[in-house]
Protein backbone atom coordinates (compact mmCIF):
# COMPACT_ATOMS: atom_id res chain seq x y z
CA UNK A 1 0.00 0.00 0.00
CA UNK A 2 1.58 3.42 -1.39
CA UNK A 3 1.28 6.43 1.34
CA UNK A 4 0.71 9.91 -0.07
CA UNK A 5 3.18 12.83 1.32
CA UNK A 6 1.31 14.01 3.60
CA UNK A 7 0.99 10.98 5.52
CA UNK A 8 4.33 10.03 5.66
CA UNK A 9 5.52 13.66 6.39
CA UNK A 10 2.83 13.19 9.47
CA UNK A 11 4.35 10.00 10.23
CA UNK A 12 7.91 11.38 10.12
CA UNK A 13 6.80 13.96 12.33
CA UNK A 14 5.49 11.75 14.75
CA UNK A 15 8.53 9.98 15.18
CA UNK A 16 10.03 12.82 15.85
CA UNK A 17 7.66 13.75 18.51
CA UNK A 18 8.14 11.23 20.23
CA UNK A 19 12.26 10.64 20.07
CA UNK A 20 13.29 14.35 20.92
CA UNK A 21 10.15 15.59 22.75
CA UNK A 22 8.26 13.32 24.87
CA UNK A 23 8.90 11.96 28.10
CA UNK A 24 7.23 8.87 30.40
CA UNK A 25 3.89 9.27 31.80
CA UNK A 26 1.83 6.37 34.08
CA UNK A 27 -1.73 6.03 32.93
CA UNK A 28 -4.19 4.84 35.63
CA UNK A 29 -7.88 3.85 34.94
CA UNK A 30 -8.87 4.12 38.79
CA UNK A 31 -12.62 4.11 37.94
CA UNK A 32 -12.96 0.35 35.53
CA UNK A 33 -9.55 -1.30 36.15
CA UNK A 34 -7.43 0.22 39.08
CA UNK A 35 -4.86 -2.10 38.51
CA UNK A 36 -4.36 -1.01 34.60
CA UNK A 37 -1.22 1.03 34.86
CA UNK A 38 -0.37 1.75 31.50
CA UNK A 39 3.83 3.07 31.20
CA UNK A 40 4.44 4.98 27.94
CA UNK A 41 5.58 8.28 26.69
CA UNK A 42 3.74 11.63 25.45
CA UNK A 43 4.10 15.14 24.04
CA UNK A 44 3.08 17.92 26.12
CA UNK A 45 0.53 20.61 24.83
CA UNK A 46 -2.38 22.37 25.58
CA UNK A 47 -6.07 22.76 24.67
CA UNK A 48 -7.93 26.64 25.10
CA UNK A 49 -12.30 25.55 25.23
CA UNK A 50 -14.27 28.03 25.93
CA UNK A 51 -18.26 27.16 27.46
CA UNK A 52 -20.75 29.77 27.79
CA UNK A 53 -22.10 29.34 31.36
CA UNK A 54 -25.51 29.19 32.49
CA UNK A 55 -25.59 32.96 33.18
CA UNK A 56 -24.13 33.46 29.43
CA UNK A 57 -20.78 34.45 31.00
CA UNK A 58 -18.21 32.83 28.67
CA UNK A 59 -15.32 31.20 30.19
CA UNK A 60 -11.96 29.29 29.19
CA UNK A 61 -10.79 26.14 30.19
CA UNK A 62 -7.37 25.26 29.72
CA UNK A 63 -6.14 21.61 29.23
CA UNK A 64 -2.91 20.04 29.66
CA UNK A 65 -2.94 17.49 26.64
CA UNK A 66 -0.89 14.31 26.95
CA UNK A 67 -0.34 13.35 22.96
CA UNK A 68 0.26 9.23 23.04
CA UNK A 69 0.54 6.95 20.48
CA UNK A 70 -2.84 4.78 20.12
CA UNK A 71 -1.24 1.42 20.43
CA UNK A 72 -0.09 2.27 23.55
CA UNK A 73 -3.20 2.44 25.03
CA UNK A 74 -4.20 -1.28 25.47
CA UNK A 75 -6.07 -2.72 28.36
CA UNK A 76 -4.57 -6.56 30.14
CA UNK A 77 -6.12 -8.03 27.04
CA UNK A 78 -3.97 -6.38 24.45
CA UNK A 79 -7.22 -4.59 23.29
CA UNK A 80 -7.71 -1.40 22.49
CA UNK A 81 -8.80 1.46 24.68
CA UNK A 82 -9.77 5.14 24.35
CA UNK A 83 -8.98 7.45 27.38
CA UNK A 84 -11.94 7.90 30.16
CA UNK A 85 -12.80 10.73 32.02
CA UNK A 86 -11.63 10.13 36.11
CA UNK A 87 -8.65 8.28 34.29
CA UNK A 88 -5.51 9.72 36.23
CA UNK A 89 -2.30 10.20 34.82
CA UNK A 90 1.06 10.48 36.24
CA UNK A 91 3.89 12.79 35.04
CA UNK A 92 6.93 11.45 36.97
CA UNK A 93 8.97 15.13 35.21
CA UNK A 94 6.88 17.06 37.84
CA UNK A 95 5.67 14.73 39.75
CA UNK A 96 2.02 15.85 39.31
CA UNK A 97 -1.52 13.99 38.53
CA UNK A 98 -3.73 14.83 35.89
CA UNK A 99 -7.39 13.90 35.62
CA UNK A 100 -8.84 13.02 32.48
CA UNK A 101 -11.14 15.75 31.77
CA UNK A 102 -12.87 18.05 29.35
CA UNK A 103 -15.64 20.79 29.76
CA UNK A 104 -19.57 19.29 29.64
CA UNK A 105 -20.51 18.48 25.98
CA UNK A 106 -16.29 17.75 24.93
CA UNK A 107 -15.01 14.61 24.00
CA UNK A 108 -12.14 14.14 27.15
CA UNK A 109 -9.49 13.40 23.71
CA UNK A 110 -8.98 13.89 19.89
CA UNK A 111 -7.67 11.74 17.09
CA UNK A 112 -4.02 14.18 16.57
CA UNK A 113 -3.18 13.07 13.09
CA UNK A 114 -4.28 12.17 9.75
CA UNK A 115 -3.68 8.21 10.00
CA UNK A 116 -5.12 8.94 14.24
CA UNK A 117 -2.01 6.91 15.27
CA UNK A 118 -1.43 9.55 17.94
CA UNK A 119 -4.81 11.10 20.68
CA UNK A 120 -4.38 14.02 22.41
CA UNK A 121 -5.50 13.32 25.84
CA UNK A 122 -7.07 16.39 27.78
CA UNK A 123 -6.65 16.63 31.95
CA UNK A 124 -6.67 19.01 34.40
CA UNK A 125 -4.37 19.07 37.21
CA UNK A 126 -5.34 17.89 40.43
CA UNK A 127 -1.91 18.80 42.52
CA UNK A 128 -2.85 22.57 41.62
CA UNK A 129 -6.45 22.76 42.73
Amino acid sequence: MSIDLFTAGSRWMNAQLVAHASREILINDRLRNPTLVIDTVATIGKTEFEEVERDGVLTTHTSRDFIVSADSLVDDDGVAIVPQRGWIITDPHNDHRYEVHAPAGQKPYRRSDTDHQRIRIHTRDLDDE
